[in-house]
């Protein structure tokens, strides 16, 4: 069952079985909404009564001024969470606009449903944690970055960030450029000019999401 396979992409469900989700599913409501494309699926100031989960297509979160400019924050695909924090917020609105970027179906589950299978089963308390842990710790990332001045410093921080996470100067890096371009609040073809500009200078190599630090020096004096 399609809905099942687009469930073990997903971090709440990480560790289980297709029959594990099967039975987790037959006994917890839920919703399952088909969008077509650029159709709305929740609007900035709605109230968040529920976790979403792409089934199927892309979903992007937009960020729509009153001057009509509209900018995308965030891309997201099978598998992925929308809503994880807002449903347990106090402040439970939506920041931004949700809109699919192509014929999309969503899984929808409640809060009180979520509750009840975290009562339920540790494990998927466990999972359910470690996401909002993981939100937790991508948001202060996002401060971090975000008071750093250049683009440079910004690329250089994230790179050394990696570097004591992986003990190594041979990175691989677990987000696309397009992720790494949202986190770090610059154009992706800015991050690409001055990744280049970086390789010419001689302090990095990089091919793909593999990224070798040929001068850590010089990375970490762009801090300074």
């Amino acid at each position: 069952m399609y809905i099942i396979k687009a469930l073990q992409l997903c971090e709440l469900f990480k560790g289980f079985s297709d029959s594990d989700i099967q039975a987790m599913l037959q006994s917890t409501p839920y919703s399952l909404i088909s969008y077509g494309k650029n159709q709305i699926i929740a609007v900035e100031g709605e109230a968040c009564f529920s976790i979403g989960i792409v089934i199927t297509g892309s979903v992007d979160i937009k960020k729509i001024f009153a001057s009509g400019k509209t900018v995308t924050i965030m891309n997201m695909n099978t598998g992925d969470i929308f809503g994880e924090v807002l449903v347990f917020s106090k402040s439970n609105k939506y920041p931004s606009t949700i809109m699919a970027a192509k014929d999309t179906k969503v899984l929808f589950i409640s809060r009180d449903s979520i509750l009840r299978l975290s009562h339920n089963n540790l494990s998927f308390l466990n999972n359910i944690m470690s996401v909002l842990a993981n939100k937790v710790l991508m948001f202060n990332d996002k401060v971090k970055y975000l008071s750093m001045q250049t683009i440079r410093q910004k690329i250089s921080n994230l790179l050394i960030d990696y570097y004591k996470k992986q003990n190594s100067l041979s990175l691989i890096l677990p987000i696309k450029r397009k992720e790494m371009a949202e986190l770090l609040d610059i154009p992706r073809p800015s991050l690409s000019r001055e990744m280049i500009k970086m390789r010419e200078n001689g302090i990095i190599s990089f091919h793909n999401n593999h990224i070798e630090i040929l001068d850590l020096n010089a990375l970490e004096s762009e801090l300074f």
